[in-house]
């Protein structure tokens, strides 16, 4: 393999979804109100990270597993752009500012990773 940038996101995606399992809260209280079964979605989520980045470690599969994260990474765009406009925020405006202009590189990231 050119790098270890696969092993590098699949271990950080799989660290934030087992936090979805052990931290609920923390994502409950970030879900938008117009989102249905917010627990469901939250450990699906958690789940889907946890599947994907573990995915990235192995190289027949890592292709299939950064287009999943691109994806992963679509969906939660209207999440993030929520934040920008719903108050009461649980964090400074600026955090879901910077978060949601990143998750454009995460996704352009992500999809670029399919070939490494």
């Amino acid at each position: 393999m050119k790098t270890g940038i696969p092993y590098v996101v699949g271990l950080l995606l799989g660290v934030a979804g087992v936090a979805h399992f052990l931290r609920p809260n923390t994502y409950l209280r970030m879900m938008p109100r117009y989102l249905p079964a917010p627990a469901f979605l939250n450990y699906a989520a958690g789940a889907l990270e946890i599947f994907l980045g573990v995915m990235l470690f192995f190289s027949l599969a890592r292709p299939m597993a950064a287009a999943g994260i691109a994806l992963l990474m679509v969906l939660f765009l209207p999440v993030h752009f929520w934040h920008l406009f719903s108050p009461p925020f649980v964090a400074p405006f600026w955090v879901f500012a910077v978060r949601f202009f990143l998750q454009f590189a995460l996704i352009y990231g992500a999809w670029r990773m399919r070939e490494l």
